[in-house]
């Protein structure tokens, strides 16, 4: 699916922050942030390491709304798109 390869840098880089923050080795793309553990003090630094690399966050709502990685990406990648913010797949943190 085009959309699926279009974000999988994004979900690349939404693996490694939540398992830092999670302190989970093993994460999937269709796994819930909360039901990992995850809380709402949990997703505001996620939200700010999102907004740190990606120059976009979603809101609170929508994170926990969006749920999974993957819905976390396509979320992303949409407000990357929105705001103009270049969606190469490289950043200056080096996710590809």
């Amino acid at each position: 699916m085009a959309g699926q390869a279009h974000t999988e840098w994004i979900e690349r880089a939404l693996v490694k922050i939540w398992s830092e923050e999670l302190q989970l080795t093993e994460i999937q793309l269709t796994d819930s942030f909360v039901a990992l553990g995850g809380d709402s003090m949990g997703a505001m630094r996620v939200l700010l390491r999102i907004q740190e690399q990606f120059g976009v966050a979603p809101g609170l709502t929508d994170f926990f709304q969006a749920g999974s990685i993957a819905n976390t990406a396509v979320l992303i990648q949409r407000s990357m798109s929105d705001a103009g913010v270049p969606d190469s797949g490289v950043s200056d943190a080096g996710f590809i």
